[in-house]
């Protein structure tokens, strides 16, 4: 499971502004984010295969 409490502020800010679906599978997802700009890429990836 990913660990959100080790988000800083600013991934903490992104990942809060997310839809709850996306956010119940980054956190039961084994990916390790270090960074926002990997939660945004992240979430770009999802929604280009959503579509």
């Amino acid at each position: 499971m990913a660990d959100i409490t080790k988000f800083n502020r600013e991934m903490r800010e992104y990942f809060d502004s997310l839809p709850m679906v996306l956010k119940e599978e980054i956190v039961q997802s084994s990916i390790e984010f270090e960074s926002a700009e990997e939660l945004k890429k992240y979430f770009e990836n999802v929604n280009k295969i959503g579509k």
